[in-house]
């Protein structure tokens, strides 16, 4: 296993566990790795496709031996952080491997050293009869892009031969022999050495003047330590016997490349520490403004972390998930991970969230009711210990034709999600139903929603004008309805009858007050139309959202009594 990649990383432990279940070999004839020998080594599957399998295959044979018959290479024929795609997503995230287009195998990355020998063929390198010669390879240490340009009669056995060097980048080392053009090309690393002949016999020892041209650039290149910059601005500093007709330089585009690189290092490493380095640190220094709990309110956080075992990163998720609504492309970049990651974190923890959080809804008893009764209540509404209302939200328009519907709401003029509150005298939160179809009516929601049912005995309802004919559901529960008198066509209010609407109103509006809490979790807004994936999990964001409400600061402030 390469030393840059820690053996803990995601990437390779998924690796490890597929080499334990899978067995695999190299198919690389002089190479013994296997997931047995080496159960900590990278494999990489061959490409199904039939020509780029030859091209695979075609790079590592050798006319004595044949490659094996596995579909798998190690890591050792692949220089892993430049040859993969995804390295990065990879190591850190555990995602399938992705090679980049038209990557090879090497047979062996040992021989990538860096020394500057070139190695000029003899007759016996080359077959009679084929048209190319074997493959050589030979690395040779990256230099900057030069071309040397030379023309030097060389004369040995009465043949003369026209040499032309060129240094360019390119990963691997091929020597080809055109038997009818006559043409010797050897590509390096950083060098394609290219000779003409005129004839088909090559004898003669040119070795030695391709080495002083390129000895004489190497000289040159390194004492001026040339760069795309400089090199335009130190063309005079350069010797002048180097600068002759047979040597010029070009600028390199190595530097476009390598800042490019550098641009995404940089931005992969700030996404890997974007939680640590960030998001973590500005929600535990504004939770209000990121996950709608108040600072002195975060110990709740820690217990439920505690008793649930949802670790904090995952808890910060969800709870921001429905303050701000931000898309999972987002919320993944902020936490470090991957979209599907962070909304597979969110659907999975959401529901368990919410049983610890609907315990938070509770209905006090009548004691604690009239302790924390508001000065508007106390004269004649002392006995109000539910304060009732529906509310909307708005949801993406469902496939099924029957459901749209159903979920059609003539008031909103959209498909919406309907769910009936309750509230204390003192804007506390007692009770929130589950979700229904936006055509429903508000006094068929109260009938089936369990509502009667918690409500104690002998007390009174604080309600608006839809709920008329709830009196005489309360009626069996000896409850008392308060509610504004009815308004007809032909009939003028009487002055007792306005008086009334007037107080009930200035009462009533604290549920108002309380929807608009909940409103402000930016995933039940009103303007907010919730996702058709994100319906399922619609009641327990409502349970969440009620049960932050009530840890927040009180709807009615209470005046001391001196």
């Amino acid at each position: 296993m390469s030393a840059e990649i820690p053996e803990d990383s995601p990437g390779v432990l998924k690796e490890m566990k597929s080499n334990f279940e899978v067995y695999k070999s190299c198919f690389v004839p002089d190479c013994n790795n296997t997931t047995v020998k080496t159960p900590k080594k990278i494999f990489v599957r061959l490409p199904s496709n039939e020509l780029k399998h030859k091209l695979w295959r075609s790079a590592v044979e050798t006319p004595e031996k044949k490659a094996k018959k596995t579909k798998y290479c190690c890591e050792d024929h692949f220089d892993l952080k430049n040859d993969l795609d995804n390295y990065w997503e990879w190591k850190n995230q555990g995602v399938s491997k992705r090679l980049r287009p038209n990557v090879l195998p090497r047979r062996s990355l040992k021989f990538e050293n860096h020394s500057t020998e070139v190695h000029t063929p003899d007759r016996e390198d080359f077959a009679a009869g084929d048209s190319h010669s074997s493959f050589i390879e030979h690395f040779i240490s990256p230099l900057e892009t030069t071309t040397i340009s030379s023309s030097s009669n060389i004369k040995d056995c009465g043949i003369q031969h026209n040499l032309e060097v060129e240094h360019k980048h390119c990963q691997a080392t091929v020597c080809v022999y055109n038997k009818k053009t006559q043409t010797l090309k050897l590509k390096t690393n950083a060098k394609l050495v290219t000779i003409m002949t005129e004839d088909k016999c090559i004898q003669c020892d040119i070795e030695c003047e391709v080495s002083k041209q390129l000895q004489k650039a190497t000289k040159a290149i390194e004492s001026l330590q040339l760069s795309v910059d400089d090199l335009n601005a130190t063309n005079d500093s350069i010797p002048s016997d180097i600068l002759d007709s047979s040597l010029s330089y070009r600028p390199s585009i190595e530097q476009s490349s390598t800042s490019s690189l550098e641009k995404n290092l940089k931005l992969n490493l700030m996404k890997e520490n974007c939680y640590e380095n960030y998001t973590k640190l500005m929600i535990e220094d504004d939770p209000y403004l990121f996950i709608g709990l108040r600072k002195e309110a975060m110990y709740v956080l820690h217990e439920l972390h505690e008793m649930s075992g949802i670790s904090l990163r995952d808890l910060y998720l969800v709870f921001k998930k429905i303050r701000l609504n931000q898309s999972f492309s987002i919320l993944a970049y902020e936490f470090s991970m991957s979209k599907s990651e962070a909304c597979r974190i969110f659907q999975k923890n959401v529901d368990t969230v919410a049983k610890y959080f609907k315990q938070l809804i509770v209905w006090p008893s009548r004691k604690n009711i009239q302790i924390n009764l508001p000065i508007a209540f106390r004269y004649r509404f002392f006995r109000v210990e539910s304060i009732i209302d529906c509310f909307e939200i708005e949801i993406e328009k469902p496939s099924d034709a029957m459901y749209q519907a159903l979920s059609w709401s003539d008031y909103k003029g959209c498909n919406t999600d309907k769910r009936f509150l309750s509230i204390t005298s003192d804007g506390l939160i007692n009770f929130v139903s589950e979700g229904v179809c936006g055509r429903c009516t508000d006094m068929s929601i109260v009938e089936n929603c369990g509502y009667l049912d918690k409500i104690p005995r002998s007390c009174a309802v604080l309600a608006d004008r839809g709920f008329k004919g709830l009196d005489i559901l309360l009626q069996q529960k000896k409850c008392t309805l308060i509610r504004p008198p009815s308004v007809y066509k032909d009939t003028k209010c009487t002055k007792q009858e306005v008086r009334l609407t007037k107080q009930v109103a200035s009462l009533r509006i604290h549920v108002e007050r309380a929807i608009n809490r909940i409103r402000n979790y930016q995933m039940l807004d009103i303007h907010t139309r919730v996702d058709n994936k994100l319906v399922k999990n619609l009641d327990s964001v409502v349970y969440i959202v009620c049960g932050l409400v009530n840890l927040d600061t009180p709807i009615i402030k209470q005046i001391d009594e001196k």
